[in-house]
């Protein structure tokens, strides 16, 4: 969310396969709050998703911007802040929800860090996987000093590399992992299948993957 000096402010949503929950009465409320300028990214939807917010583009303060493929959320929030503040240069104040203090990202790193305390001899490499900011990987990294990479295809040039003992980079490391986290990513991939099976050659034996996915789409609500 970017806010200026006199109220205005521009908020940025990312949307990835949103049509069989979305809920039209909440969103034409929401967009239609004053002094809001809201910007929609369609994460590379593969459902009507795209057409929703067409229909909200051409009835309200609403920008649509889309990408070609799902690119995961943190990219797509990347992106649309990017646009926001290329339309809006002026804008003095710019916030992101911050991890270590948001309750989905605080909830689940202590359900995280309570089931590695399990095993926690056994680490000194661990892997995520469609990493983003690499959120979870410091997380764990906290409590047990190891080699470290987080791995996503969407890094830019200046994300690459060792930053705060932490390697990140696009491509799976040579290193052999003994935990790997994929944390809300399998229902990003079309062949999950073949992307578990690429880092379980690639693991010591004994690894342990942590694999958080989405529950009953019936569980889903308009916050989500």
């Amino acid at each position: 969310m970017s806010i200026s000096r006199d109220g205005y402010a521009a908020l940025v949503v990312p949307c990835f396969n949103e049509s069989a929950r979305w809920n039209p009465a909440y969103w034409n409320e929401m967009v239609d709050l004053p002094q809001t300028q809201w910007y929609s990214v369609d994460d590379g939807s593969t459902d009507s998703t795209l057409e929703i917010l067409r229909g909200l583009e051409r009835e309200h303060a609403v920008t649509v911007l889309t990408l070609p493929e799902n690119s995961r959320k943190a990219e797509a929030v990347r992106r649309g802040m990017l646009h926001c503040l290329a339309e809006n240069p002026t804008l003095p104040l710019v916030e992101f929800v911050d991890p270590t203090s948001h309750w989905y990202y605080v909830h689940k790193s202590q359900v995280l860090l309570a089931e590695i305390g399990r095993f926690a001899s056994r680490i000194t490499t661990i892997v995520e996987v469609g990493a983003g900011s690499g959120f979870f990987c410091r997380e764990v990294r906290k409590q047990y000093q190891c080699t470290a990479f987080c791995i996503d295809p969407n890094y830019s040039d200046d994300q690459i590399g060792l930053h705060d003992g932490i390697t990140y980079t696009r491509q799976p490391p040579n290193s052999a992992g003994d935990l790997y986290l994929l944390i809300d990513v399998l229902e990003h991939v079309p062949d999950d299948k073949t992307l578990l099976q690429q880092y379980v050659d690639q693991a010591k034996p004994g690894a342990t993957f942590a694999i958080p996915v989405p529950a009953f789409m019936a569980l889903w609500n308009p916050h989500d």
